[in-house]
């Protein structure tokens, strides 16, 4: 496999449509059996969205996508009232290049329970007697992943899709989209497999160890921890990390 990532800054069509001259033309695309490009996309248009990934499309027809809307940059507010949304439009573009068919995208819709959505996925890994390992992005509102990954016996990394609408939890927009089009409330998953694929996997939380296994004991929502082993998680943050 092999990979080629273009962060574009304030992305226009033009500066899309350049990176992908240079793909569509490079040896590790041409002689590919699967493309799959990943896309993180700081823009909660959706006909941005699809503009872009319509031109993806045409230019690049072997290329399969797999997006989700997020947050590229923190930016500071220079009137010193401390964070603020980032307004840049910046996409991030990253190709992976496989000699062997490696991948497949599926869809499924999040309408429905944890336990339901884990069990779907489940299934679909079943199908595939030498799956590697599952990437997944979710959009809409925020869900427990644990009890969604938990059936699975693969390797599952991926993230939640960023909404519109800075470090909020439940309000403003939030998409995953592939080369057919843009859903909310949708887990969009991308199965590794193959024979001849080989993963590996490391834990990588922004995490910083501190020698002592700790249990989270209280979540104020599915991303905010409130409590670590009975005590306020900020005590724990500011003894243990200095913040």
């Amino acid at each position: 496999m092999i990979q080629k990532t273009y962060h574009l800054k304030s992305c226009t069509i033009d500066s899309l449509q350049a990176a992908l001259f240079e793909v569509a033309s490079s040896p590790a695309y041409l002689s590919s059996s699967q493309t799959l490009l990943l896309m993180l996309e700081q823009n909660w248009d959706v006909e941005k969205i699809r503009a872009k990934t319509e031109l993806i499309r045409k230019m690049l027809p072997k290329a399969e996508i797999a997006g989700v809307t997020h947050f590229d940059s923190i930016l500071y507010s220079p009137y010193g009232t401390g964070l603020e949304m980032g307004t840049r439009e910046n996409t991030i573009l990253s190709f992976l290049f496989f000699e062997h068919p490696a991948f497949t995208i599926e869809r499924f819709d999040l309408n429905r329970s944890e336990e339901a959505a884990g069990e779907i996925i489940r299934q679909s890994l079943l199908k595939r007697e030498d799956c590697k390992c599952v990437m997944t992005f979710f959009s809409g509102r925020p869900r427990d992943i644990r009890q969604i990954l938990q059936p699975l016996n693969v390797p599952a990394v991926g993230a939640t899709a960023g909404v519109e609408g800075f470090f909020s939890t439940g309000a403003g927009s939030s998409f995953v989209f592939d080369t057919e089009g843009v859903y909310s409330e949708t887990l969009l998953t991308v199965l590794f497999h193959g024979k001849n694929l080989h993963v590996m996997v490391s834990h990588n939380c922004g995490w910083t160890c501190v020698g002592k296994t700790m249990t989270i004991t209280k979540l104020k929502d599915p991303y905010t921890v409130e409590e670590i082993d009975g005590r306020p998680a900020a005590e724990l943050y500011e003894k243990y990390l200095g913040i």
